[in-house]
């Protein structure tokens, strides 16, 4: 049944009673109402990220929806794409609330909407084989966690969609490696998995008898054909299958015939390609009230089609200006100029950040990416900050396919916009889902007829606002405006006020929207309540929190409305009045240091700002220094009840060693000598401060000392050191691999060093190895020389304690050897009882523990905390220079240069020398030259090159007497 809702008092200008008849005279209208500006630019945004008040790194998914049901769109993020932080949008920015991890895997779909009828918007995602998870969200910050059933899959894209028209939204579920999957919402409960609620099998697929329904990624539920119910199109891409006919690879439409009835009908509708589609979107591009739609896809360019306005669709690419290739992941229809035509942007990697500015005629301009952080936009979300009707936009910047970056957080852009008007909706579903998910709202006017969807998830696991959005250009009136709502019941609203919200309840007639009235604080302290009232004279009170009556007592945090009916059986709600139960703050202490120490070592613990502070240990300072072991934590006060204590903080002091008991030495010439004193491990250094010890261990040999030197020795224990072995060893099955897209993954049970590792490599130069933690973030990595063949490589990364930490190849080309099918596998490997070699990082569980990733035979050891003494110097002393001139009874003779690599020359002036032997010999004694001469300028130049490096003695010998000299090969 329809009803008018007169809801401005100014005569129509123009009423529509037929869509068509706004058709006839659109192009009247147009360039004088619709066109604000001649010049062709992207609408402006402002990077605003500081209103986010927090950094985070999401992967894929990403919403900017209303979860509080408080009228404004919040963000919502999963950090590190797995940590969900809901940002409740405020007057001046978005407050967090950190809810936790949905699971310990990066999420690849995710969708929001109120999946139990309760008012506040819930989440649904899932990962690769993580489970499938629902967070239904409560007030003040609670929740449920839970886990469905039949949730072992590879999500991909995911909606909420009320798929039997119960009044309550069921969840669809794309699998990349099988046939979709479905959960039936249950008001106030979980849902139950239901494959019956559509005929997934129900299309022709006899030619592929054994398929397995799979390559289901990026979907959309939209009314295309507009008969009032919602149907869906699923994008159809599936990995190295090559054939066009493989139904895993052909796009599907589902068409519901509002009876229980779905049919697939891609192929007559015109939206099979043969190709290898990602995401869809379905918008009115023309403005003649059918949804058109958008289609990316990986093995060809861009298609966008046209809408015959009987759900039949011609491809209208070629000409249209989005006829682009790029590795699209996301794609969204939104009106961001206002300007009454649905502009289309799209996101991926760098080759897909497009920005097409629609021309309301079926053409597209590409425009400069008006998105200014210096990086790839990997996923986005589209929603309404300061409820102005400029569509914002939160980003991600991670990798593809849905992997955060944590050197590049997320964005938050706030569209400066125009002077175009505009107007949205808010719908309150009463026989529909409360949120209205699968509503359809037309509004006419001189541009025709526009049309828009509520969704709860779209495109490649993304959800934008629920609150339908038009632009009208510089049109200063709306003829009238009709809201589908799911079970069929229509509302119209006779020329609504433009530049605003409107609140449409599903409802034979609609009561104002009212306030109600507050006794007792806003901000409560945990105990106290405050009194909410609504005014007297309707038949009945319905709250938010399920409560009955005009006035109710609340004393929990959350936002508060009420439904009423009158005695005509008109439904109103009131505006949200928001009440906060103080939570005291838990002070935080930050670490300024090592929380473990050696004998005479300090750490600093510093405590977050609060008025005041009682540590542990009695002192009353913000920071305090410590030197002792022990457990100390700090506690403040707070507005309501007695002072919060932060988390303990555990500090352990281990023992130095004495200071080493050394002696200096003495060599009567150039020589290598041995230092030798006790101590648990000695380090040597060339300086007082140096940090890189030249030998390590009790004794150490010297280089051979031309000159007096001083050394510097400390003492050092290693506390808590142990060492393990494990990993496999190569098996005959596999191959030297020309990419490093897999690795190991590995549990550490505490702070470990991955000292060694063998590999096998095809070719010898340099490979990078990393330790990367689950999202894929380098913790750390090293570059390392590797021979061709077996060799052990030292690596000596640090790797923290956790779960799915992997050891990677950083290399396009790594030619190393990886075990594959038929290898005799027994995952786990124990490293003793430090570490886990889980399996490697294949997407299918069961290919995961086929494959074994290029190390093996690691070396691990614990982070040992090393203690030293104080390093004290030890002096060699060199009592002969080694460069002593010949001395000799008559005339003057050198020998140089000393040290030499071998070759030394004589130089003589004087007379009478006549022969000469020249003979070499070592410190021992022991000849090891000898050459005889008529006189020292017959010898010139004499070659040792061939004696032994060290401090030998050079003699000449004649009858005028005996000359020596020391002199040092090096």
């Amino acid at each position: 049944m329809d009803l008018h809702l007169q809801q401005a008092t100014s005569p129509c200008i123009l009423r529509v009673c037929k869509p068509y008849r706004m058709n006839q005279i659109r192009l009247s209208f147009l360039s004088m109402l619709l066109m604000s500006s001649v010049l062709v630019s992207a609408q402006t945004f402002n990077l605003s990220t500081e209103l986010l008040n927090g950094s985070f790194n999401s992967g894929g998914p990403i919403g900017f929806i209303d979860v509080d049901n408080d009228g404004l769109d919040d963000v919502v993020v999963f950090d590190q794409g797995e940590d969900v932080n809901i940002l409740y949008q405020t007057a001046t920015g978005f407050n967090p609330v950190h809810y936790g991890e949905v699971s310990s895997s990066n999420q690849w779909g995710a969708c929001i909407g109120d999946i139990d009828n309760d008012g506040i918007k819930d989440i649904f995602a899932g990962g690769s084989y993580d489970g499938v998870h629902l967070m239904r969200i409560g007030t003040g910050g609670n929740f449920e966690m839970d886990n469905l059933d039949n949730g072992q899959m590879f999500m991909q894209a995911c909606n909420m969609a009320d798929l039997d028209n119960d009044g309550v939204l069921d969840a669809f579920g794309c699998h990349d490696d099988a046939l979709s999957r479905m959960w039936k919402g249950e008001t106030g409960g979980l849902p139950l998995n239901d494959q019956t609620l559509m005929p997934l099998t129900g299309y022709d697929f006899s030619d592929y008898p054994d398929t397995d329904h799979s390559g289901n990624y990026g979907t959309v539920f939209s009314d295309f054909d507009s008969d009032g119910d919602v149907d869906l199109f699923i994008a159809k891409c599936r990995q190295f299958v090559s054939d066009p006919n493989d139904p895993r690879r052909i796009n599907q439409l589902w068409v519901n015939d509002g009876q229980g009835g779905w049919t697939e009908e891609a192929l007559e509708r015109g939206l099979v390609f043969y190709e290898q589609s990602w995401t869809a979107d379905f918008g009115d591009i023309d403005n003649d009230g059918d949804m058109d739609i958008a289609v990316t896809n990986h093995s060809t360019s861009m298609f966008l089609l046209e809408n015959d306005g009987n759900g039949y669709f011609t491809d209208i690419s070629e000409g249209s200006g989005m006829d682009v290739s790029g590795f699209f992941l996301q794609s969204k229809f939104e009106d961001f100029d206002n300007d009454g035509f649905l502009d289309f942007i799209t996101s991926g990697d760098n080759s897909s950040n497009f920005y097409f500015k629609g021309n309301g005629d079926g053409t597209f301009d590409q425009l400069d990416w008006p998105f200014a952080y210096n990086d790839a936009m990997l996923s986005f979300a589209t929603g309404d900050f300061g409820k102005d009707g400029q569509m914002d936009l939160i980003a991600s910047y991670g990798g593809v396919y849905v992997s955060p970056d944590n050197n590049n957080p997320d964005q938050f852009y706030v569209n400066e916009g125009n002077d175009n008007h505009w107007v949205c909706f808010d719908l309150q579903g009463i026989i529909s889902n409360s949120d209205a998910v699968g509503a359809q709202v037309a509004i006419y006017g001189p541009w025709g007829t526009q049309l828009r969807d509520v969704r709860a998830g779209e495109s490649y696991g993304i959800t934008c606002t629920a609150h339908p959005h038009f632009g009208l250009g510089a049109a200063d009136y709306i003829d009238s405006a009709v809201v589908h709502f799911p079970s069929g019941f229509t509302v119209t609203l006779d020329n609504p006020a433009i530049d605003t919200y409107h609140n449409v309840i599903e409802a034979p007639c609609q009561v104002g929207a009212f306030d109600l009235t507050l006794e007792g604080a806003a901000v409560l302290c945990p105990g106290e309540t405050s009194t909410l009232t609504a005014p007297v004279g309707y038949s009945s009170y319905s709250w938010s929190n399920g409560a009955e009556g005009e006035a109710i007592s609340v004393g929990e945090t959350g936002n508060f409305t009420v439904l009423v009916y009158d005695s005509a059986g008109c439904v109103g709600i009131s505006n949200p009045i928001a009440i906060e139960v103080y939570q005291p703050e838990v002070p935080t202490v930050s670490i300024d240091g090592n929380l473990k120490l050696c004998t005479g070592e300090s750490v600093t613990l510093v405590c977050s700002n609060a008025p005041g502070y009682t540590w542990s240990n009695g002192a009353t300072d913000q920071a305090i220094l410590v030197t002792e072991p022990g457990t100390y934590s700090v506690s403040v006060d707070g507005e309501c009840a007695e002072p919060t204590a932060s988390e303990e903080v555990v500090v352990e002091v281990y023992a130095s060693p004495e200071t080493p008991t050394v002696a200096d030495s003495s060599i009567p010439a150039p020589a290598s000598t041995n230092l030798s004193f006790d101590g648990n491990e000695l380090h040597w250094y060339d300086s007082e401060t140096s940090e890189t010890p030249l030998f390590i261990g009790n004794a150490f040999e010297t280089p051979v000392l031309d000159n007096t030197t001083t050394y510097w020795v400390e003492d050092v224990i290693n506390h808590g050191l142990e060492v393990a072995t494990g990993g496999s060893s190569a098996q005959d099955e596999g191959q030297y691999h020309n990419n490093s897209n897999y690795w190991l993954r590995f549990d550490a049970y505490e702070a470990i060093v991955i000292e060694s590792v063998k590999v096998f490599a095809n070719s010898e130069g340099e490979r990078t190895v990393a330790v990367i933690d689950g999202a894929g973030t380098v913790l750390d990595q090293v570059t390392v020389d590797v021979p061709e063949g077996e060799s052990v490589i030292q690596l000596n990364l640090e790797a923290p304690a956790g779960e799915g930490l992997g050891l990677r190849s950083l290399d396009g080309n790594p030619q190393l050897w990886r075990d594959g099918q038929g290898s005799n596998l027994a995952f786990p490997f124990e490293i003793g009882e430090l570490a886990t070699i889980t399996s490697s990082s294949v997407n299918n569980p069961s290919n995961a523990t086929n494959y074994y990733y290029f190390f093996y035979d690691w070396t691990v050891a614990t982070q040992a905390v090393a203690c030293s003494s104080d390093r004290v110097p030890v002096t060699v002393t060199v009592e002969v220079s080694g460069i002593d001139d010949l001395t000799v009874l008559n005339g003057a003779l050198s020998l140089h240069p000393n040290p030499s690599n071998g070759v030394f020359q004589l130089h003589w002036s004087g007379t009478g020398f006549g022969a000469v032997t020249c003979e070499v010999t070592d410190m021992s004694g022991r000849l090891l030259f000898s050459q005889q001469a008529n006189g020292v300028a017959e010898l010139g130049t004499i070659d040792l090159t061939q004696l032994p490096k060290g401090v030998h003695i050079l003699k000449l010998t004649s009858e005028q007497g005996t000359a020596t000299a020391r002199i040092v090969l090096r």
